[in-house]
C-alpha cells in the first residue's frame, strides 16, 4: 500500500446490487469484467480519480495484457467519458469518490473543533483535502471539476455538518456520522447550492421545521427519512392519513432499484434517488 495514500482511499463503497444487476456487468466477458474491476480500483487510488488514456497504461491498470485489452478494452471503455485533458473517468466512481472525500473532510473538521474546545488548538491537518486556491478564504465558490460537479469548499461543508449536529439536537434524536452527514447533504440540496452561512442557516431551519412536524406526527427521523426524502412527501406532517400496509411494505427487504421497478409499476410517486436508478439502468 502506497505509504502517502490518504486513509479515506483505503477503502471503496461497493453498491452490490448495481454491480450484480448491471446488464452492462453481466455481458461481459469473465476477463473484461474483472479488467473493468481493477480500472475501477485503479482510479479511486489516483490523486483527482481520472485515469491515463495511453492503451498499455490502460492494460496494465487492468491487469490484463496487451492481447487480452485489444480484445476487451473497447467494450470496457465505454464506461468511461473522456475529460478535457484527455484523461479518462467513470462518473458513477467519481460520484462516490468525492461523497467520501467530502464526509472524511467533514469529519477531520469536526475533530478539529473538538481538539480547539477541549484543547484550545486544533489537531494536525494531516490528510487534509487539498482546496483549490478560489475556494480559500470563501463559502461561495466552489471549485468546479471538468465533470461539472462541484466539490464544496472545507467551510460551507463545515457549517453543513454542524447545522446537521444541531439539527438532532433540537429534534432529540441520536445519529450517528452516516446519519448526520445524510441531513448535511439534505441541507445543501435545500439550500439550492447557496453556500453562505445564511444560505446554509435558512435551509437548516426549513429542515428542522419539517421533521419535527413529521416526528409530531408519527415519522421516525432516521438515515431514511433523508436518503429517500420523505421531508419532501406530499403528505409531509400527515402520517396518520397514509395508508399503512405500504407504509410497511416500504422496506421489505427489497434492494433500491427492485423497489423503484416496484413503485413504478404501482403508479407510485418516485424520489429523485429512485428515478436517477431507473434512468442509470436504462442506459447500462
Amino acid at each position: 500500500m502506497p505509504k502517502n495514500r490518504k486513509k479515506w482511499k483505503r477503502r471503496i463503497p461497493i453498491d452490490i446490487d448495481a454491480i450484480t444487476g448491471s446488464a452492462f456487468v453481466q455481458a461481459l466477458h469473465p476477463t473484461a469484467r474483472a479488467g473493468y474491476v481493477w480500472l475501477l480500483l485503479r482510479e479511486w487510488d489516483s490523486e483527482d480519480c481520472t485515469l491515463a488514456a495511453d492503451p498499455a497504461q490502460l492494460a496494465a491498470n487492468a491487469g490484463l495484457s496487451p492481447e487480452d485489452w485489444a480484445i476487451h478494452g473497447p467494450v470496457i471503455l465505454k464506461k468511461f467519458d473522456v475529460l478535457e485533458n484527455g484523461r479518462l473517468r467513470n462518473e458513477v466512481c467519481f460520484e462516490a469518490w468525492t461523497n467520501v472525500a467530502a464526509a472524511y473532510e467533514a469529519q477531520r473538521l469536526a475533530a478539529e473543533r473538538t481538539n480547539a474546545e477541549r484543547w484550545g488548538k486544533p489537531s494536525s491537518p494531516t490528510d487534509a483535502l487539498t482546496v483549490s486556491p478560489t475556494d480559500a478564504g470563501s463559502d461561495k465558490s466552489p471549485h468546479i471539476h471538468q465533470s461539472g460537479k462541484a466539490v464544496y469548499t472545507s467551510a460551507a461543508i463545515g457549517e453543513e455538518m454542524d447545522a446537521a449536529t444541531r439539527l438532532f439536537e433540537k429534534l432529540g434524536v441520536p445519529a450517528d456520522f452516516g446519519t448526520r452527514d445524510l441531513a448535511a447533504q439534505t441541507i445543501r440540496h435545500l439550500s439550492a447550492h447557496d453556500l453562505t452561512s445564511e444560505g446554509i442557516a435558512k435551509a437548516a431551519d426549513k429542515l428542522l421545521a419539517m421533521a419535527q412536524t413529521d416526528k409530531a406526527a408519527g415519522e421516525t427521523i432516521n438515515r431514511f427519512y433523508f436518503s429517500d426524502q420523505k421531508y419532501l412527501h406530499k403528505t409531509n406532517g400527515k402520517k396518520a392519513a397514509l395508508d399503512a400496509e405500504a407504509r410497511v411494505g416500504r422496506w421489505d427487504g427489497l434492494s433500491d432499484i427492485d423497489r423503484a421497478k416496484k413503485k413504478r409499476v404501482e403508479g407510485k410517486p418516485l424520489t429523485e434517488i429512485e428515478r436517477e436508478l431507473l434512468q442509470e439502468e436504462l442506459t447500462q
